[in-house]
């Protein structure tokens, strides 16, 4: 039972994200924009230049980090998950829309490559994010100084070590990632 407990968080926000994941794709498909002009936009600057994503990800785990500290940014961090699972599931829909299912595998090569990593170290870090955000409040309450000092330099160090860890990602991405998404590009010319 205590195990089930610890994992509450991480189920809600995957949850949370498959809901935002299908709300995308349906709101897509519902739509139906014409994004083909800006495919070709995609085409051209993944085939020309190296994506860096530390400024993203590095700033968006940051942001994490203050709005957990903040306490009152817990909503905000809820917010998120289901914002990313949203935009996920509304690039997957344009791609099917306009490239039917080599369009969808293309996204799916995309998407692991330069997304998954990253969302797995998001999803830890917002289950670890909230999880302090409830211990902070309990020691609030408790009046307990001591043991907040202690629970916020944990929370510190593993946010330096999930810096670190999408730091490695990104490099991953910025020297391999064009490269290997070039060998995938046949699936939408």
């Amino acid at each position: 039972m205590k195990y089930l407990k610890k994992n509450a968080i991480l189920k809600f926000i995957s949850v949370l994200f498959f809901i935002g994941f299908v709300s995308g794709l349906l709101l897509e498909l519902a739509i139906h924009p014409d994004f083909s002009s800006y495919m070709g936009q995609f085409y051209t600057a993944v085939s020309s230049t190296r994506m860096n994503t530390f400024l993203l990800h590095g700033g968006l785990i940051s942001a994490i980090f203050v709005l957990s500290v903040v306490i009152i940014g817990a909503p905000l961090i809820i917010f998120y998950i289901f914002y990313e699972g949203l935009a996920t599931g509304y690039t997957l829909g344009a791609f099917i829309t306009c490239y039917g299912l080599k369009g969808m595998a293309f996204y799916l090569f995309f998407f692991l490559i330069v997304k998954f990593v990253f969302l797995i170290v998001a999803f830890y870090f917002i289950t670890i994010s909230l999880r302090f955000t409830k211990k902070v409040m309990q020691a609030l309450i408790q009046k307990n100084r001591e043991n907040l000092s202690q629970i916020l330099m944990k929370h510190f160090i593993r946010y330096a070590i999930v810096t670190i860890g999408v730091a490695l990602n990104s490099l991953f991405i910025y020297f391999f990632g064009n490269k290997i998404i070039s060998l995938f590009q046949f699936l939408i010319n």
